[in-house]
């Protein structure tokens, strides 16, 4: 009879399971040992956190669960928060962590945490594998990583427990009932397409509950076939291209936030189409009619939208195509109005000054070199609410931001995950200095796993969103400066390329150079915030 981890590990690869990331340690070794007899490859990180992030963007992309592990105590603790990150950026991932021996557990408090507590709150569920009906439990977890809304399962392996031998009961194995289960389809179409037919302004606001392969097309036939403006939020970029004459821009919290709220005020129904407000750092929706189609219900303790259909919503938005009669006021004129409104207060004036290259027109350098199927992932801090408004994304699945968590960090193993998948597309990483730094220890696994992914790293020493806070509320800038740090020299100690760059020209040249490089490199580039005070409002 086969042992607890070498059915988990069975079972993982019968699902599709290609890789796991993860740190290991002594309690956690069984079960890499059985992936690895399986065929499937364990991707050594530097930090746990490295490896929640890439099996998130891995889930994100697949649309199967990204795997992670981590040994016991500090191990999980580091996990939490790649496993948070796919928990409200609706990632399908899954996460083991080792757990103390079930006997040593009563008796020794060293490293001993209620690890299933410690996740609960993060995932969709969050249990301890007992060494019985394991094969059931884990296509269970599997299905409940992907189901409406998709998320994270943690799951924790006492060591004793993955070498025994596995038992299998008459039962059916373990249940339980996880977080984010969807609820019945309702929703009278007929009604909905009646009440999109009689709004004087209707805006379409798609978000992270779309699959674009699924539903890039029908998104773009209701909207063309409707006349209906749209705008996307962060995690939907590309499912509309940015040069649709109907599309509005990003909304949610990025840059120039204030004009889309303004744009609101006129609004008279969001028909919104995998919106979901975990993308939105403010609480329009709540004073919003809205119309939410998606394969899972945005209703919570709290809000209740004015009409969800719920269920495919391909076939959702073709029944729709078929009933709507649309009797919307909007004029073009208006949309090109907003659009330029937008361009001009996101265009500094300069392209640089004696503090360093403007991070906008680094952004347009960027766009013009790289192919349109280029992937991008972007770090958080103040050049998140930039690029994720100005870049110009024409394809799913090419822009990658941690929106729900915001977590800084998360940049750097997004674009490994994304070069894992997608090895003949470019890949960048924009990240800031202090992004940058939390993760600049997996420079080494990109190097060691033949990764070539460009990290553009936008040095102004300093957290400069947070210093754009202070400035708002009249506070001096304290706490958020660092010292100058030479990137570039700092990553050729780990065997990828490095530059620094002071001029446009040199960028261009170092980009471009990047592009044909068989080796990670990384291109420090001195900016000037300057311009984030007024574009971030």
């Amino acid at each position: 009879m086969a042992s607890c981890a070498e059915t988990i590990a069975t079972t993982l690869k019968e699902s599709g399971v290609q890789r796991i990331f993860g740190l290991p340690g002594g309690e956690i070794l069984d079960l890499i040992e059985a992936c690895r007899q399986v065929g499937i490859d364990f991707i050594l990180t530097r930090h746990e956190s490295t490896a929640g992030f890439m099996a998130d963007v891995t889930g994100q992309i697949t649309r199967r669960p990204g795997v992670c592990a981590s040994t016991v105590g500090p191990g999980a603790t580091n996990l939490v928060s790649g496993v948070a990150n796919a928990y409200l950026d609706r990632s399908p991932v899954l996460a083991f962590s080792a757990q103390l021996a079930t006997s040593f557990y009563k008796y020794s408090p060293h490293q001993r945490l209620n690890l299933t507590a410690l996740f609960k709150p993060v995932t969709k569920w969050s249990g301890e594998i007992s060494g019985k009906d394991t094969a059931a439990l884990i296509k269970k977890a599997i299905a409940t990583t992907t189901a409406p809304r998709p998320g994270s399962v943690h799951m924790s392996l006492p060591s004793d427990i993955a070498k025994k031998e596995e038992l299998v009961s008459s039962g059916g194995g373990e249940r339980w009932q996880g977080k984010g289960e969807p609820r019945a389809a309702g929703g009278d179409i007929r009604k909905i397409a009646g009440e999109i037919g009689k709004s004087e302004y209707p805006v379409v606001i798609v978000g992270i509950g779309v699959d674009p392969r699924e539903t890039q097309e029908p998104i773009q036939d209701f909207i063309e076939k409707t006349g209906i403006p749209a705008m996307v939020t962060p995690k939907a970029k590309g499912v509309i291209p940015d040069d649709h004459p109907l599309f509005l821009g990003t909304a949610g919290g990025m840059a120039g936030d204030g004009l889309f709220v303004e744009l609101l005020d006129k609004v008279d129904l969001l028909v919104g189409i995998g919106f979901d407000p975990v993308e939105s750092d403010k609480i329009w929706h709540i004073e919003q009619r809205v119309i939410s189609i998606d394969t899972a219900s945005i209703k919570d303790d709290h809000y209740t939208p004015y009409m969800e259909k719920i269920g495919r919503v391909d076939g959702i938005l073709e029944d729709l195509n078929q009933m709507v009669t649309p009797n919307h006021k909007w004029a073009e004129k208006e949309l090109v109005s907003f659009r330029t409104r937008l361009d001009r207060a996101m265009r500094p004036r300069d392209r640089s000054s004696q503090r360093g290259l403007s991070p906008y027109h680094i952004a347009q350098t960027m766009r013009d070199i790289l192919p349109p199927e280029s992937i991008v992932t972007v770090d958080v801090g103040a050049h998140k609410l930039l690029f994720g408004q100005i870049w110009k994304t024409y394809l799913p699945l090419t822009f990658f931001i941690s929106n729900g968590l915001s977590s800084m960090g998360y940049g750097f193993p997004a674009a490994m995950a994304a070069k894992l998948e997608f090895p003949g597309r470019p890949v960048v990483c924009v990240a800031g200095d202090g992004g940058f730094s939390m993760m600049i220890h997996d420079l080494e696994t990109a190097v060691r796993l033949g990764l070539p992914v460009i990290a553009v790293v936008l040095s102004d020493a300093s957290l400069a969103l947070i210093e754009c806070v202070q400035a708002k509320r009249g506070l001096p800038s304290y706490g958020v400066g660092f010292e100058k740090v030479d990137f570039a020299r700092i990553s050729q100690g780990f065997g990828a390329d490095g530059v620094r760059v002071s001029s446009f020209q040199e960028f261009e040249v170092a980009l471009q150079e990047a592009l044909r490089a068989q080796s990670p490199t990384v291109i420090d580039v001195a900016i000037d915030p300057g311009e984030y005070r007024y574009q971030i409002i």
